[in-house]
């Protein structure tokens, strides 16, 4: 795949992919000894799609030879490895309390109730389908 292709099937660089195989590899290692039956790269690959693309399950089992049971298992143990990784990924504003970060983000910007932003990629949404009703 062309940096370009991993771009668009998987949300994120190819850099960025290896950074976070760096972060869950090893875990997912002794997942494979004992009888885990993806690799660790493809354990990651088939997290970031599922998260990339609606109704995956379906599609990734039918594209791959990857049963659903195993891709679900997958993206379950890769997204419990990230989160538990969170602290050393997310920065936390120290010294602010809760309350003066959410009067900022109103002052500055008049949203109302925001903590944080997180500096992420865009993600399709489906556009609601057009329905007109007669009376």
């Amino acid at each position: 795949m062309t940096p370009e292709e991993v771009k668009w099937t998987y949300r994120f660089h190819p850099e960025t992919i290896g950074f976070m195989f760096q972060l869950v590899r090893d875990s997912l290692m002794c997942l494979i000894e004992r009888g885990e039956p993806l690799p660790p790269l493809i354990s990651l690959l088939i997290t970031l799609e599922f998260l990339a693309i609606d109704g995956f399950f379906h599609t990734l089992g039918l594209a791959n030879s990857i049963s659903k049971s195993s891709a679900f298992r997958s993206v379950e143990r890769v997204c419990t490895l990230i989160c538990l990784k969170r602290d050393s990924l997310i920065r936390w504003l120290r010294g602010h309390s809760l309350q003066d970060i959410k009067m900022h983000f109103f002052e500055k910007f008049r949203l109302p109730g925001i903590a944080g932003i997180v500096d992420g990629m865009l993600i399709r949404i489906k556009k609601p389908a057009d329905v007109y009703m007669k009376k």
